[in-house]
């Protein structure tokens, strides 16, 4: 008969990485994706263009704004946990508000 009583501790100590790796991708993913609706709110919220920007000073600076003739563009950059084992520092949203979709 074999002794296989580090065989367990064997494998646990292999997956730990892989299950660590797991849980920074959620959390990442868990992230932008907050910070994406975050951005959409913002958009929705603006009845007009000096809306979008006092929301935009009150809750974030960090937000860039542009604004065209038919849309409001919010852009902004969000760090990642994973993101920097992989040599990508930030994630970039953007989300586009039409104009008449404001007025609705």
């Amino acid at each position: 008969m074999f002794n296989n009583r580090g065989q367990v501790l064997v494998l646990f100590l292999l997956l730990i990485p892989v299950l660590l790796i797991v849980l920074v991708i959620v959390i990442d993913i868990g992230n932008v994706t907050s910070e994406k609706i975050a951005l959409e709110n913002l958009c929705s919220l603006a009845i007009d263009e000096d809306d979008v920007y006092t929301f935009i000073r009150l809750n974030d600076d960090d937000i860039d704004v542009n604004v065209t003739d038919d849309d409001i563009i919010l852009e902004k950059r969000v760090d990642g946990l994973l993101s920097h084992v992989i040599d990508l520092d930030f994630f970039d949203l953007k989300v586009v508000c039409e104009k008449g979709d404001l007025d609705a």
